[in-house]
C-alpha cells in the first residue's frame, strides 16, 4: 500500500488507524456465512487544525492559583490557553472518517472528554445543557488522495480560493503526510462546504468517463506547456467555486439545523 501511494510506510499505518472504526466495519454472521468487510473509503476526509473557545460557567480559588503558575497547558491531544473567564482550546490531533460530519462528531466526542476532564482538574464548570457556552473557532476538512490535490502538487503549484462573501479561503489543495489534499478551511462553512459543495461535484467528476483527470493526462499526452495546465486547472476551479458555492451569509451555514448545539 506504501508503494501504492508513494509515501512510508508509517504514514499509512498513521491514518489506517484512524479510518479502521469508521472505514472497515464487520457485518453480524449471516445464514450464508461471514460477510467480507467493508472497503475503506478510497477518499476519506481529515478533520485537524481545530480550535475552540469555552466561557467558563464557574472558577474558584484553584482556577486563579493555576493561572497565576502560566496560562498555557497541555494535556493529551489539547493545548490550552487559560483567559480569566474562558479558556481555549487547540486540538493537536487528526479525525479521519468517511464523511466531514462523522469527522466533526468523533472530535465533539472527544472535545466532551476532555472538558469533563478539565473541570475535574481545575475545580471549574464548562459544561451543561445545550453547550451554548462552547464555539467551533476554526476546523480544516481535507479529502485525502484528491487528484485535483495531487495534480497542483506534481507542479509545484497550490490552489486558493476566496469566498464572496468576506474574501477569506474557502478552498486550497494541499499535501500532508505524504497524502495530496483538497481541503475546505472557511471558518463558518468548512464543513458545510466538504459535506454539501465539494465531495457532490467530485462525485459527478468521478463518474464522468471523460474526467477533469483524464483531460489532465491527454493535455500532458499532448505536451502541452505546464502553465497553461495549471491556469485551466485554475479557471476550471473558479468556475466550479462560483457555481457550485455561491456566497455564504457570513455567520453559519442555512443548513444549521443539521449541526449541534455545541457549535456556537
Amino acid at each position: 500500500m506504501a508503494k501504492i501511494f508513494s509515501c512510508s510506510e508509517r504514514n499509512i499505518q498513521y491514518f489506517l488507524a484512524r479510518i479502521k472504526q469508521k472505514g472497515i466495519e464487520l457485518s453480524e454472521r449471516s445464514q450464508g456465512g461471514d460477510t467480507p468487510p467493508k472497503e475503506p473509503p478510497s477518499h476519506p476526509k481529515r478533520l485537524h487544525g481545530q480550535m475552540f473557545s469555552v466561557k467558563i460557567l464557574y472558577y474558584g480559588p484553584y482556577y486563579r492559583k493555576v493561572r497565576d503558575r502560566g496560562n498555557i497547558e497541555l494535556f493529551g491531544d489539547f493545548k490550552v490557553h487559560l483567559h480569566k473567564a474562558s479558556i481555549t482550546l487547540y486540538c493537536l490531533r487528526d479525525f479521519v472518517a468517511g464523511t466531514a460530519i462523522e469527522a466533526h462528531k468523533d472530535s465533539l466526542e472527544w472535545l466532551v472528554k476532555t472538558l469533563s476532564f478539565l473541570e475535574r482538574r481545575w475545580h471549574i464548570m464548562l459544561l451543561k445543557d445545550g453547550y451554548q457556552n462552547i464555539k467551533e473557532c476554526r476546523a480544516h476538512y481535507a479529502e485525502m488522495q484528491n487528484e485535483l490535490g495531487r495534480h497542483a502538487s506534481e507542479h509545484h503549484d497550490r490552489l486558493n480560493l476566496k469566498a464572496k462573501e468576506d474574501n477569506k479561503v474557502w478552498l486550497s489543495t494541499d499535501r500532508s503526510f505524504s497524502f495530496d489534499e483538497l481541503e475546505t478551511l472557511h471558518p463558518h462553512t468548512a464543513r458545510h462546504d466538504m459535506d454539501e459543495v465539494v465531495y457532490p461535484w467530485l462525485t459527478r467528476l468521478r463518474s464522468d468517463p471523460f474526467s477533469f483527470e483524464k483531460m489532465i493526462y491527454i493535455q500532458e499526452g499532448l505536451q502541452s506547456n505546464v502553465s497553461q495546465i495549471i491556469s485551466i486547472m485554475q479557471q476550471l476551479a473558479r468556475l466550479f467555486g462560483e457555481a457550485a458555492r455561491p456566497a455564504q451569509p457570513a455567520g453559519p451555514p442555512a443548513d444549521s439545523a443539521h449541526i449541534p448545539d455545541y457549535i456556537g
